[in-house]
């Protein structure tokens, strides 16, 4: 008979499963202990303590197992008397050792061999057995599956989804998550705020702070950044050298932006006024 989410015996809550003893009908239980059953399963009844146990001769985890004694030791699924050496077959992790006895199996212990106490698979954030399926809840950046199973999260990966191989913030250069508080490093022209997030530096915007947005130098019409190598488009009288890249005056112009003309006047300038220029439309 299985039980909610399709496992055998066991109902089904949220994280894990409930103890067999209860009833296998959804949400009849809060947690996974004879002690968390709302209804307890057929052929069991609430001790004064609360806690689901086998009905006077019915044995096993779910109490299925007609016994041939009234009360059979918590490790004995069906038995001939009330020794775990009267078991006639063992309950689930626990096997029969040499002298004839039902021992728990190695990681698991109790009265009832029902506590693991080995290790935890590594999506597992707390277990109850050594599988991804036995997670008391899963490890960050992972989820329980509708089968109970915890999985990575989309964008993460490794064993234990502690590796993040998802999008960063844009202002993020590498990043642990895909907030903007997540990042390990900053891209160029951002830096870290008060709240661990990266913004950009003064004149500097868009998403990722590639965009400059300040004073260019005075020899740059458009540019790319503060510095005279920054420039995009030179002013005019001036060309980007291919040895700097930066933006120089051309041949007969100087000054701080190439504006003065120290090269030949057109014919049609007068001598003593000069001219700004090399054109007749440039005379004084």
């Amino acid at each position: 008979m299985s039980g909610y989410g399709g496992v055998p015996g066991y109902g089904y809550y949220h994280m894990g499963y409930c103890s067999p003893k209860c009833s296998l009908i959804p949400g009849y239980c809060t947690g996974r202990t004879a002690a968390d059953c709302s209804v307890c399963t057929t052929h069991a009844s609430k001790n004064a303590d609360g806690v689901c146990v086998c009905d006077n001769y019915w044995s096993g985890p779910d109490c299925s197992v007609r016994a041939d004694f009234a009360t059979c030791n918590n490790v004995c699924s069906g038995c001939r008397g009330p020794l775990s050496s009267d078991c006639t077959s063992c309950v689930p992790h626990a096997s029969l050792d040499a002298s004839g006895h039902c021992v728990c199996d190695g990681d698991y212990t109790g009265d009832d061999c029902s506590q693991y106490i080995g290790s935890c698979d590594n999506m597992c954030s707390g277990c109850h057995g050594p599988y991804s399926y036995s997670c008391n809840t899963c490890v960050s950046h992972a989820y329980a599956d509708p089968y109970g199973y915890c999985s990575c999260l989309q964008g993460y990966a490794g064993i234990s989804c502690d590796i993040y191989a998802g999008e960063c913030d844009p202002k993020c250069a590498t990043c642990t998550g895909p907030g903007a508080n997540q990042c390990l490093m900053c891209k160029p022209y951002a830096f870290r705020n008060s709240f661990g997030e990266c913004e950009c530096i003064d004149d500097w915007g868009s998403e990722d702070c590639s965009v400059y947005q300040g004073v260019c130098d005075e020899m740059c019409d458009v540019c790319l950044g503060p510095l005279p190598g920054n420039c995009d488009v030179c002013v005019a009288n001036a060309t980007k050298s291919t040895v700097t890249g930066c933006c120089e005056c051309n041949s007969d112009w100087e000054g701080d932006t190439c504006n003065k003309y120290r090269g030949t006047c057109h014919s049609y300038c007068d001598e003593i006024q000069g001219c700004n220029g090399p054109l007749s439309s440039d005379c004084i």
